[in-house]
């Protein structure tokens, strides 16, 4: 089963100590599966700290992205994203930082169980300023440690992608020749090469073989198994100069075990292996 939040405004799945993620020359790619039972702005969809992250935004069909910088934090609006009520929800959310400076790229994907993924456009509302901060935990189904902003619904199986340090190019996991930008033909890879083949069924849509390492540069790639009989599980693989896999557990705040089953959970094992 997936799993509901919103029976109360804490209500949040965590993962602590991931790498730091929204500072310099890092970059993440959260693909899932959202079900709204209310549409209220501000309500979290996950987060890393209390800002860096996604919720509902003002037209509440569609959402607000925040980064975390040191002076002034930057804010994206949706357009086409199509939150609907009661309708699972397909949201695939990329955001990579620069070096240095506020240079800062947003791609958001939207789809249902009907309709494949497609871009959405993103307009900067607020620009950021001071050098990117980031957060560290992680956060489904909330807003950080803030006690009012759980989203209201539930979340299913989703797949988290991170890289951190020297993994640019088509050595790096994302194949972007630099983290605080995006260009078409990158954008169609991450799309061809995560968005599609998650929102299709494949939790890990990488073969671990073709994925770079570089010194001083990391990557983990989770897909979290939001169907887990007990609790969220994750198979998470790592790379720092070697492939490793592991199982990681969430902590859940709150959340309550839904009565439906996320929209791939028939097709995905409770420990799936990268496709061959």
């Amino acid at each position: 089963m997936a799993w509901t939040f919103g029976a109360a405004a804490s209500n949040d799945v965590n993962l602590a100590a991931t790498q730091l993620l929204g500072g310099p020359t890092t970059a993440f790619l959260i693909c899932g599966w959202w079900y709204p039972t209310t549409l209220t702005a501000t309500r979290g969809l996950f987060s890393f700290g209390n800002t860096l992250g996604a919720e509902i935004g003002a037209t509440t069909s569609e959402l607000l992205i925040r980064s975390a910088h040191g002076t002034t934090n930057g804010q994206w609006t949706t357009t086409g994203v199509g939150l609907t009520v009661n309708q699972w929800q397909f949201i695939a959310v990329y955001m990579g930082f620069a070096a240095s400076g506020t240079g800062t790229a947003v791609k958001v994907w939207s789809g249902t169980t009907e309709v494949q993924p497609v871009a959405c456009s993103i307009t900067n509302t607020v620009t950021p300023a001071g050098t990117a901060a980031g957060g560290t935990n992680f956060y489904l189904g909330n807003k950080g440690t803030s006690t009012t902003l759980a989203f209201q619904g539930d979340i299913g199986n989703t797949f988290l992608g991170m890289a951190a340090g020297a993994l640019t190019g088509p050595l790096g996991p994302f194949n972007v020749a630099a983290y605080g930008t995006v260009d078409a033909n990158e954008e169609e890879f991450l799309k061809a090469s995560y968005v599609l083949p998650v929102w299709a069924v494949n939790p890990f849509p990488f073969r671990g073989g073709d994925l770079g390492f570089r010194a001083g540069a990391s990557w983990d790639m989770y897909y979290i198994n939001m169907d887990h009989i007990v609790a969220p599980r994750a198979t998470r693989f790592i790379g720092s100069g070697a492939a490793q896999s592991a199982a990681a557990n969430f902590t859940v705040d709150g959340a309550t075990k839904s009565g439906q089953r996320s929209p791939v959970a028939a097709n995905v094992p409770g420990f799936p292996t990268p496709r061959p």
